[in-house]
């Protein structure tokens, strides 16, 4: 497997923590609801909830199948955060609805290539490239038209137990509404067998500094119940609209939360 940075993503990750905690705290009066739903043990991924009975996971096959209670060797679950995409805070969020030793932790985003932020101003000097990965994030290899390549870091990454961030849409949105689910964040989840968390950022769109600063703002973040792989795709050699209908499920759950 190709070597990911795990220390620096860690320090940077954690020191980024209070200050994004503090600051959102302060300015935009952050609330973070439904914490609870997020599975730290496989005990937690077995208890099913009254309320939802399609909450399940399947029983650990003796002979050592790849299941839906995939775990690393930290003990915890291999997870794949999904949320709407906003504004370029956004990635901040994923961390925050951690706890801060939580053993998720570091976190691992997809991102658009280098190429992509041309059009950021001085921010292009920063965004992609070796700073992205010192933060924890791998570019997708685009134009490709395949999934198994677009997204081979991710792969690599959840198949050694780290825990993937992704924002399903592919970019943020124009108007404040959602857009539609691309099928990468089915197809990671049915090619690793890891469960999918969605969440719901309500919201730093449209988010000026003078809003920020003046504390006029208040977002809410949503966590939901967790997808199972087999709910986003199931069945034998599912077809590129297949993963096209889980990327829109995720999307549909995401939705859901925002109503909330």
């Amino acid at each position: 497997m190709k070597k990911y940075h795990y220390i620096a993503p860690y320090i940077l990750q954690k020191i980024g923590y209070v200050i994004s905690l503090v600051l959102f705290r302060f300015f935009v009066h952050l609330e973070i609801r439904g914490k609870e739903h997020i599975p730290h043990t496989l005990q937690l991924l077995n208890d099913k909830p009254k309320d939802d009975a399609s909450f399940t996971a399947f029983n650990i096959i003796s002979t050592g199948q790849v299941n839906e209670r995939r775990q690393n060797t930290r003990g915890t679950p291999v997870l794949i955060f999904a949320a709407n995409h906003t504004s370029e805070l956004d990635p901040a969020i994923f961390a925050l609805v951690l706890p801060y030793l939580s053993a998720h932790f570091p976190l691992y985003f997809v991102a658009n290539p280098k190429e992509k932020f041309k059009t950021f101003g001085w921010r292009s000097y920063f965004y992609g490239g070796k700073f992205f990965n010192m933060l924890g994030a791998y570019p997708i290899i685009s134009g490709q038209k395949n999934y198994e390549v677009a997204l081979q870091h991710y792969i690599e990454l959840l198949q050694a137990g780290r825990t993937v961030c992704i924002f399903p849409e592919g970019g943020r949105t124009k108007d404040g509404s959602l857009l539609v689910g691309h099928g990468g964040v089915a197809y990671l989840s049915y090619t690793t067998r890891s469960t999918v968390v969605p969440i719901a950022i309500n919201t730093f769109f449209d988010l000026s500094w003078k809003t920020f600063f003046l504390r006029k703002r208040k977002v809410v973040v949503t966590v939901g119940v967790p997808i199972r792989s087999k709910e986003i795709v199931s069945g034998i050699n599912p077809t590129i609209e297949d993963f096209r209908r889980g990327g829109s499920l995720v999307m549909d759950r995401i939705g859901e939360l925002l109503k909330i």
